[in-house]
Parts: structure tokens; sequence; C-alpha cells
């Protein structure tokens, strides 16, 4: 399990806002800029950095560096209060959820997807993935997109380990006609669920449209098996994912994911319906 953020980080009498720790640092350059009755260009000249430094930061726009802490550090005379932040920021920009759902992922020996909406998260590409994270609205800065990515990728370590897990993802039709991205970007995506598909531990299964109007389909979820022989269950929703691990309620959704199962296209069959639909979509292109 990767370590979990203190709930708060002890920098005078303040406490750590309930957003993010990030947002705490951009509390505190604020209110001991203020303190000193500085604009944001006048502490930016003060601290050597061009005009809109500052504020880029404060706006959120733009995530404070290791060397914007130390300076900050220096100017307040705050001892490391702003130096220290700094590597927790990383790890707070996924939310607590999404941390811990990716430990138990990653020691898990099996993994069962239903996806619905857009390609499960472990068989995205880079460009794919970045085009999913562009619908998000409000657009979250440009640092934060990197973070989600950069967490996106270190996911799928996974499938290259000596040992990986077996997974099996059943995905919906509409996710693979769903031109996320664009053309190029969605014929990229269909090779790559093609080259794993084809791996020994990987099996793709296709829900066309005429199976799925026999499946109950309420929204994407996930099983994972852990080594000890138990099994969480995660449910995404809008702002995140709940675990569940109530066993009557795991074994509903693995009931729910054979029954689904055992509609969908078989693992040579989903291959061929994959490269179909690559050969009718994007060929022409």
């Amino acid at each position: 399990m990767t370590d979990e953020l203190p709930d708060s980080v002890d920098a005078g009498s303040d406490e750590l806002p309930a957003e993010s720790i990030e947002a705490y640092f951009v509390a505190q350059l604020r209110n001991l800029r203020q303190a000193r009755k500085l604009s944001q260009a006048g502490l930016g000249k003060l601290m050597n950095y061009w005009d809109g430094q500052i504020g880029m930061v404060e706006g959120g726009h733009r995530r404070a560096t290791l060397d914007f802490a130390k300076r900050c550090d220096r100017f307040f005379d705050t001892v490391k209060v702003f130096t220290d932040l700094i590597p927790m920021m990383g790890r707070d920009s996924m939310s607590s959820w999404y941390r811990a759902y990716k430990a138990l992922e990653a020691q898990a020996s099996a993994i069962q997807i239903c996806e619905i909406q857009v390609v499960p998260g472990l068989f995205q590409t880079p460009d794919y993935a970045r085009a999913v994270f562009l619908t998000n609205w409000p657009l979250p800065p440009e640092h934060v997109m990197k973070d989600w990515l950069d967490a996106r990728l270190e996911r799928q370590a996974i499938l290259d380990q000596d040992k990986p897990p077996v997974i099996t993802g059943i995905i919906d039709e509409s996710v693979l006609r769903r031109p996320v991205g664009g053309p190029g970007i969605m014929a990229n995506q269909l090779d790559r669920l093609i080259e794993l598909a084809k791996r020994p531990n990987v099996r793709v299964h296709v829900l066309t449209f005429k199976q799925s109007a026999r499946c109950h389909l309420d929204g994407p979820f996930t099983l994972l098996e852990l080594p000890s022989g138990r099994c969480v269950a995660y449910v995404s929703a809008l702002n995140g994912g709940m675990r569940l691990v109530d066993r009557r309620i795991v074994d509903g959704y693995g009931k729910r994911l054979r029954s689904i199962l055992g509609e969908a296209l078989s693992w040579l069959d989903s291959i061929a319906f994959l490269e179909r639909l690559k050969r009718e979509l994007y060929e022409h292109e």
C-alpha cells in the first residue's frame, strides 16, 4: 500500500485546507505576501521573478518549483515551510481514493474490468489518455494534466512486469466507435487494444450493440483479486470512485460481470472485431 498523505502539515498555527497541499502552499504564499503589503508584481520583483510568476502560482495556473519554494523561504524567513511542501504536491495531485486503488491494482493477481464509457486506463495510449483528460471541465492546469498522465502510464507498468496479472477487459462497442481525440489517436488506440489482446495474460471481450441490449449496464466497474484471495470492487463516480469490500456486494458485481461476459464476443472473435473496426473506420484516413 502506498503511503497516505497526512491530514495536516505543521506550519505555524495554520492547518492544511482540505482541498490539497498545493492550495495550502498558495494560501500561505498569499497570506504572507499580503501581510507584507506587497502586490504580486512587487513580490515577483523582490524575488527576482518576472511580473506574472506570482500571479500564475497563486492562481493555480503554474505549480511552484523547488527553486520558487526556496526563494519564498528565504524571503519570508519561513525555514523550509514552502520547500518541504514541494515533494508532497506531486503525490497530492491524485485523490486519496485513486492512490488506494492504484496500490491495490499493483498487487492484484487478477483484474476484471467492465467499461462502457472509455477504453480502460490500463489499455490507454498516452495520446488517448490525454484526450480523455481534456474533456474535464473546468480544464485543469497543465501541470495537473501531466501528473494525471504520468500516473496513468505508471499504472500500466504492471502489464510488462515479470509476473503480470491476468486481465479481463469487457469493452462496450460504443467505446470503440467514439472518436476520442480524433481519427489518428483512435486508430492507434485500436492497434494498442489488438496488441494487448494477443498477450497470453490479457483477454479483451467486445460487447456489441446487439449484445448490450440484453445486459444490465449501469456504469463501469472493476474487480481486483488480491494474492490472499480477497476480492475488492471499484465503481467509478463523477468525482472519483468507491471501493467496495462487503463480500455480498463484491459477489454481486462478480455475478454481473460473468453475466455480461457471457453475452460478449469471445476472445478471438473480439480480436477479429477490433481488426475489422480498424479497417472500417480508419483505413481510408
